[in-house]
């Protein structure tokens, strides 16, 4: 399922199949807190490696060390926000 937003009237929520249902006005708030968050939960190794001024080959050094905490997300490796910040 997807969300798309548009407006706070149109809300709704889209399966795979294309079929479309109209969020409840009480998930609205909630969808916005989650979407209009300040802070990425997670960043890829490159974005971590840009945010820091390290190589990217560091980054993934300190992956394999144990150094840096990861987290995978389907084939992608994310780095938690606190572990940057930790950093």
């Amino acid at each position: 399922m997807s969300a798309t937003v548009s407006d706070a009237a149109s809300i709704l929520i889209r399966t795979p199949r294309g079929e479309e249902f109209p969020l409840a006005a009480a998930d609205v708030d909630i969808l916005r807190t989650i979407l209009g968050g300040p802070q990425r939960a997670m960043y890829s190794l490159d974005e971590v490696a840009e945010m820091l001024g390290l190589s990217i080959n560091t980054v993934r050094k300190w992956r394999s060390l144990g150094r840096l905490r990861v987290v995978k997300v389907g084939r992608s490796v994310r780095v938690p926000a606190d572990e940057v910040e930790r950093l």
